[in-house]
């Protein structure tokens, strides 16, 4: 949506993967922002379609602020991408049509733990365990926290709470 109007805009993964390599290597022009985006009609404010376009190459979701470097690049990295591609999920990057969000959900599992670990973090019991499992498992346990999840402190009083009914048992 853009100034209250629906613009279609192209949702393979192939123009948001162009799109991210003009940007960064600070080619992008006007022109062909709205060229690679828009395939029927351009909006008329640029900004607001820049806003737009973020939001969706994003996910809806705000940029993330990381606190660490940019795991993969997708031009440097385009043929180890390919290849993982075709080796975890069997499929040809070259022949198939993605929608964007879907390429990227499947980029993410091949680099982040599995839907499993993640369960396995959030779920995991930090009893018996060493002060660095502990700090690993509440890192990654934040990480992936669902929204409405437990914080540090309701996790502190958790740990009180058990210390409590062992030390009665």
């Amino acid at each position: 949506m853009i100034g209250g109007e629906a613009y279609p805009i192209r949702t393979d993964f192939r123009t948001a993967v162009r799109y991210a390599l003009l940007v960064l290597g600070g080619d992008l022009t006007e022109e062909q922002f709205f060229s690679l985006w828009f395939p029927e009609r351009r909006p008329e404010n640029l900004e607001e379609a820049l806003r737009a376009v973020g939001q969706f190459y994003h996910m809806g979701r705000p940029p993330a602020e990381g606190d660490g470097p940019t795991p993969y690049d997708l031009g440097k990295d385009a043929g180890a991408i390919f290849a993982a591609f075709r080796r975890h999920y069997g499929i040809d990057l070259s022949r198939e049509s993605m929608h964007w969000w879907h390429f990227l959900s499947l980029l993410e599992g091949l680099i982040t733990h599995s839907f499993r670990q993640r369960v396995g973090y959030r779920t995991a019991d930090l009893r018996g365990r060493s002060a660095e499992e502990r700090a690993e498992i509440l890192r990654y346990r934040r990480m992936y926290a669902l929204e409405g999840e437990e914080d540090l402190p309701s996790h502190l009083r958790y740990l009180e709470a058990l210390a409590a009914r062992a030390r009665r048992e």
